[in-house]
């Protein structure tokens, strides 16, 4: 099956947010397997110990006891902290943590993990309400116009959708950095 990864474990040896794989084998603890689980599909009451997963296109380090480009991936703790603002102004935090394999499946990605990728064949879905300014993102993943399929009828305007103040604003404010940057440069190479 193929998954990508959804977390920088390791950029220095290619395992970054994005990277495409196979997953080839779920190492898990015997006790792990609910008794709900069949001779055909094991449901896990854990997580799994770790998955190794082959990489595409990708030459990591060796492990020993594993196959050429394939390695283990371990599942993650992560820490949040919600806050929930009273009506009086105050605000009530709670932390907590949970663990997660970094992977989802890539048979699914949102318009904004899609992004700078190229896939072979793509459906989208450009009929919902929240469809933004990242519908161009989503009807050119595809190289082709024949490896394109449009879920649903949707509201032909969206394709002439303006950007939003917010956005030129922020897009001002980045061209007026990038200005000073230049410039600032050019002082620098002038002073030497």
């Amino acid at each position: 099956m193929k998954v990508v990864l959804t977390f920088n474990i390791c950029t220095n040896n290619s395992l970054a947010n994005g990277l495409l794989e196979y997953l080839r084998q779920i190492v898990y603890n015997k006790d792990s397997i609910d008794i709900l689980s069949s001779q055909d599909n094991i449901i896990l009451k854990n997580l799994p110990k770790y998955v190794v997963v082959e990489l595409i296109g990708k030459a990591p380090g060796s492990y020993k006891t594993l196959l050429p480009n394939h390695i283990p991936i371990y599942p993650l703790k992560h820490l949040c902290v919600h806050t929930i603002w009273n009506r009086d102004g105050s605000k009530i935090s709670k932390r907590f943590q949970y663990f997660q394999l970094p992977l989802t499946s890539t048979f699914m990605f949102t318009d904004f993990k899609s992004q700078g990728r190229t896939l072979e064949k793509i459906v989208v879905d450009l009929s919902g309400k929240h469809v933004n300014n990242s519908t161009y993102v989503m009807l050119f993943r595809a190289q082709r116009l024949d490896d394109l399929l449009i879920l649903k009828p949707f509201d032909e305007s969206i394709l002439n959708m303006q950007l939003s103040p917010a956005l030129h604003a922020e897009l001002a404010r980045i061209e007026e950095c990038t200005q000073r940057t230049t410039q600032l440069k050019f002082c620098l190479n002038m002073n030497k």
